[in-house]
């Protein structure tokens, strides 16, 4: 019994004392991931100097670098890279990467197409050459979301290397939901971002309440998308005396359950204003519209192919395809039928009606969008069919008011967005 006890009280000090060598390898441990986070940092802020000084001073164009992933997504930096190209102070490239979503397209030949027919020169991404992209001064993302790209170049990572990120939020970020607000607002690309350049000032604030590391990083640039548009002649009364002869329907690809889109809700009743009235209808599905019915299936892709078979009795009915421009499709359209997403906003400057389809079992619009009050806003097919009749009658009670929420809603520099934006970056870099 006594031999018992000794051994207890031995084992007592010896798990005390392993306990004790434990907790000081871990206070080492985290001591040397401190002194690692602080050399880290040290190392960035001495390669960031480098970089800046030697463009400063010694003649070295700001090196960008575009990560090209979706040709929908082209105008969202189009016009800031067509200034880039032209100013000699920068050094300008796209570099086309894998895209993973719904399906995984890793060779992307429909971004390497496009380009090739635009002779726009890219380069391709490759593992084994990523001294492209970590070597570069400014990064920007086509979009904030990393389950989207190769691992390695994730922006956490890309900062690591001294890169600066650059962000302009590919949509308008109008969907409303918790989730989606932190997909918009609240990912690495956002807080590791030097820049974001974002469409007003009411934008910016969005930053501020849901964004980790606020808007100081916040530029109120305009967006490159309405570089595109020419709206800046558009007048009250040259919407008055148009007629609505052309129709555009775009679908969001939500189709599940609770998500934005209303296909669903509307796909029967769209076809059939076309065939009682007549007028021409273009219809534009999101680009990841096809990939979604595809997964799904079921009675969600009969809905579909019931559109598809109504395309091809009706001569006034035709479909886009994913990577047309919207932008020729814009201006040749009198008339949106839109999802809750991006485009209720791109079109409002044209001053033409819209009409918001609002899918009441969905999330929604987020507190971005205080331009409500100048849409037609319907959530069954009653509704839809009052709404468009007024409408081809001429009576758009609306047009005031959406001429009104065009001045408030975005900012529309007179030399457009893309020389704001390379502006700002040549003044952080001190060549302005």
């Amino acid at each position: 019994m006594h031999i018992r006890k000794i051994l207890s009280k031995v084992k007592r000090k010896l798990l005390r004392a392993e306990h004790q060598r434990f907790n000081e390898t871990d206070a080492k441990i985290e001591n040397l991931e401190c002194l690692i986070a602080v050399i880290q940092k040290e190392n960035l802020r001495v390669v960031d100097e480098l970089r800046r000084n030697n463009i400063r001073y010694f003649s070295k164009k700001i090196s960008v670098i575009y990560v090209f992933q979706q040709v929908s997504l082209w105008n969202s930096f189009k016009s800031v890279y067509e200034v880039m190209l032209a100013d000699d102070c920068f050094d300008v490239k796209l570099l086309v990467s894998p895209f993973y979503h719904d399906e995984d397209i890793v060779d992307n030949v429909a971004a390497t197409s496009f380009l090739d027919t635009n002779n726009i020169p890219y380069n391709k991404f490759c593992e084994k050459e990523l001294d492209i992209i970590y070597s570069a001064d400014v990064v920007f993302y086509q979009t904030p979301y990393d389950s989207t790209l190769p691992k390695n170049i994730y922006p956490s990572l890309v900062a690591r290397s001294g890169a600066r990120i650059a962000y302009i939020p590919y949509g308008l970020d109008s969907g409303g939901g918790n989730d989606n607000l932190r997909w918009q607002y609240d990912l690495d690309c956002h807080n590791l971002a030097t820049w974001i350049f974002v469409r007003s000032e009411l934008h910016k604030s969005c930053y501020n309440k849901y964004c980790s590391k606020g808007n100081d990083h916040v530029y109120v640039t305009g967006h490159p998308k309405f570089d595109q548009l020419d709206c800046r002649g558009v007048t009250r009364e040259n919407i008055l005396n148009r007629d609505i002869k052309t129709v555009l329907w775009t679908p969001h690809f939500s189709i599940e359950d609770g998500g934005w889109s209303t296909f669903h809700i509307f796909y029967e009743k769209i076809i059939e204003l076309a065939e009682e009235f007549c007028f021409k209808l273009v219809i534009r599905p999101h680009p990841l519209f096809y990939t979604r019915i595809n997964m799904m299936g079921g009675k969600v892709k009969d809905k579909f192919d019931f559109v598809l078979n109504k395309i091809k009795q009706l001569d006034n009915v035709t479909l886009s395809e994913p990577d047309d421009s919207y932008v020729e499709l814009f201006h040749e359209s009198d008339l949106l039928l839109a999802d809750a997403g991006s485009f209720l906003l791109e079109y409002l400057p044209l001053g033409k009606p819209i009409i918001y389809l609002n899918n009441l079992l969905g999330p929604g619009l987020n507190d971005s969008v205080n331009f409500l009050d100048s849409l037609y806003v319907v959530s069954d097919g009653v509704e839809l069919e009052s709404c468009v009749t007024n409408l081809l009658n001429g009576n758009d009670s609306k047009l005031e008011i959406r001429f009104k929420r065009i001045h408030e809603e975005l900012y529309l520099p007179t030399n457009g967005t893309g020389v704001e934006i390379s502006r700002i970056i040549k003044s952080f870099y001190k060549l302005d």
